[in-house]
């Protein structure tokens, strides 16, 4: 920056001081940006009916409400009377409006899929309105997992978990699951279950509600046997010495189970060698 022209008295302080005209033009033109940055300050806003302040207009949730969920709005202008209504916005949705204590404010019940607009007027003031939509409630239905080491019944486990918004009280009951998934050997599956609708209900359902279905694994893990053939001694007789006994170990065979063995092990010259044996399992195990 520059001056045209600068007295300064002896103190140093300056007398006069005239801006030249280019100075002026960039402080005209700072001071200008200033107040535009100033005038771009943000507001908050709660409702689309064009108020400039955030003092006008519906405070609430506009998307989503769920179905059946209830919600609160207020009018946030300062009426003398507040009379609220709702109309469809679209072929679709309906809601109930309930008054509260205070007469600003209402809560809403969404009970038809679709959107509508709330409005409120009194006051000899302008109407105000906002959008509201209403979807579908979220229910995310999945089964328990299960794992055993093998004993030759079915693993089966019972028992929904339910997640999301959720059934409304009214239908929870209507709504049967019927348990299909067991796993008796060893090996992994799915823990399936079937949901069951009323009959005359079922479009209603899938009208009303997103349904999501998900399977947890049943894991049968297998059953550790040990088998050890048992030893023997004596004295060179010239005859083989054999032992046809067999140690189970582990956890063991599962009643009505087990196995037959064949023995190959002997020992006939003095020496010692492994009671060899085959293990040939019964029918079914």
């Amino acid at each position: 920056m520059s001056f045209m022209d600068s007295k300064f008295s002896k103190w140093g302080e300056v007398e006069t001081a005239v801006l030249s005209q280019s100075l002026a033009k960039r402080f005209a033109r700072v001071m200008l940006a200033a107040v535009l940055a100033a005038s771009f300050l943000p507001v908050a806003a709660f409702a689309d009916t064009g108020g400039d302040s955030e003092l006008k207009g519906i405070k609430g949730k506009t998307d989503p409400i769920f179905w059946y969920e209830i919600t609160s709005y207020q009018n946030l202008t300062e009426r003398s009377s507040y009379d609220w209504s709702w109309e469809k916005d679209g072929e679709t949705g309906a809601i109930t409006v309930t008054e509260t204590d205070d007469p600003s404010r209402v809560t809403v019940t969404g009970t038809e899929i679709g959107s509508v607009i709330l409005k409120v007027s009194g006051g000899d003031l302008d109407e105000e309105t906002i959008r509201i939509k209403i979807r579908k409630r979220t229910v995310r239905l999945s089964s328990s997992y299960g794992e055993k080491i093998y004993d030759g019944t079915p693993l089966t486990v019972t028992g929904i978990n339910e997640d999301g918004e959720g059934w409304i009280s009214a239908d929870r009951d209507r709504v049967k699951y019927t348990m299909t998934g067991s796993q008796t050997n060893a090996g992994e599956s799915d823990n399936t279950f079937d949901v069951e609708f009323p009959s005359d209900s079922e479009e209603y359902f899938k009208e009303h509600y997103a349904i999501t279905i998900s399977y947890a694994p049943l894991n049968v893990a297998q059953r550790p046997v040990t088998l050890t053939s048992a030893s023997g001694s004596k004295e060179y007789d010239g005859e083989p010495l054999t032992n046809d006994d067999v140690i189970v170990g582990g956890t063991g065979w599962v009643d009505g189970q087990g196995a037959t063995y064949s023995f190959t092990g002997s020992q006939k010259i003095v020496g010692s060698s492994e009671n060899a044996f085959e293990c040939i399992p019964n029918e079914g195990t």
